[in-house]
């Protein structure tokens, strides 16, 4: 907003025309809304097209203190990142990591032990494999949509109250972009409040353990009698890589889905998830190969670390469907903030 009074000022008083990039200044709001500072850091870029060169401008408008660009064949390449393990701040303008290549990521964060932000320019999907390792270690971080949303805001208000509905904005659109995945022990209602939250939210419902069997002509079942628990997993993992590539959705998972951490990044790449509770108790076996097994209870104790490390939010499933439907959508909104 400043830049434009300004702009508008030196117009009248000059005669001349004067022009910003506005893509700069979605870069440093990017950073600034995940709390990260360009000043008197060494800032590494990932890659050397254009994008990579509106991150240098950024990151040198921020005050940096060092801005290094890493491309395929310059100087500073992927080979001899070694040069640069004290970097700061790593920016990615890559596609690495984009949809449909989700699980792909163009460094590893460990070998920066002392970066202190990451920044990806990528929003499809809202958090690349990348970012969910900087989460995963502690360090502040944004994928790419806030600095697309600030890009589109200013340039349709022209500047214009542009700050006070970016955030309003930005809350809605990943909302609306975010799946709702539910985890939680098998018949603890997941398909079912599934089904009433995407009724009650106008979504698209999907249930995993269905798709599975659409996919393979067997029942779960079939599948466990034929392969076992190994070979349903693999099923399984190979479903839940595509579909959690939708948008928008309610999926509702299998509950020994946690199981396998090969799941972790594509749930949590566009989803919020949420872990249902109920007591063992209500919990139904039939058509349920592990639950039929026994002993839910050691199940619940073996596969609770997975649910904590998985889950967003926890809700307790102990009332009617309608009203824990009705408390998911309820909270949804806030709760999905996180860019």
């Amino acid at each position: 907003m400043q830049e434009m009074q300004e702009i508008s000022r030196l117009i009248k008083e000059t005669g001349k025309i004067y022009g910003y990039d506005a893509d700069v200044y979605g870069f440093l709001y990017l950073a600034d809304h995940c709390g990260i500072s360009f000043s008197g850091k060494k800032v590494l870029i990932l890659g050397g097209g254009a994008t990579g060169r509106t991150a240098k401008a950024a990151a040198e408008k921020g005050g940096a203190s060092a801005v290094v660009i890493i491309s395929r064949s310059g100087e500073d390449n992927y080979t001899n990142l070694d040069r640069h393990y004290d970097a700061d701040i790593i920016i990615n303008t890559t596609p690495v990591g984009m949809y449909p290549k989700c699980n792909e990521a163009p460094v590893d964060l460990t070998f920066f032990p002392m970066v202190t932000g990451v920044l990806d320019v990528i929003y499809n999907p809202l958090k690349t494999a990348l970012i969910l390792q900087a989460d995963s270690l502690g360090i502040p971080c944004s994928g790419g949509l806030p600095m697309l949303v600030e890009h589109s805001v200013r340039q349709m208000s022209g500047g214009k109250d542009a700050d006070e509905n970016i955030e309003k904005i930005l809350q809605t659109a990943t909302a609306d972009i975010k799946n709702i995945v539910l985890i939680g022990m098998p018949g603890s209602g997941k398909t079912t409040v599934g089904k009433t939250l995407a009724k009650l939210l106008g979504r698209k419902f999907i249930d995993t353990d269905e798709e599975i069997v659409r996919k393979y002509h067997k029942t779960i079942p079939q599948i466990f009698a034929e392969g076992g628990e190994d070979e349903f997993r693999k099923m399984e993992i190979g479903v839940i890589s595509e579909l959690s590539k939708n948008t928008g959705c309610v999926i509702a998972t299998g509950g020994g889905c946690v199981l396998k951490e090969e799941n972790f990044i594509p749930l949590r790449q566009n989803s919020l998830i949420y872990w249902l509770h109920r007591d063992l108790s209500l919990l139904p076996t039939e058509g349920r190969p592990l639950s039929q097994a026994g002993k839910l209870d050691d199940m619940l104790k073996a596969r609770t670390p997975a649910y904590m490390h998985f889950a967003d939010v926890s809700v307790n499933n102990t009332g009617s469907i309608d009203d824990t439907a009705q408390k998911i959508a309820e909270t949804f909104l806030q709760d999905s903030s996180d860019y």
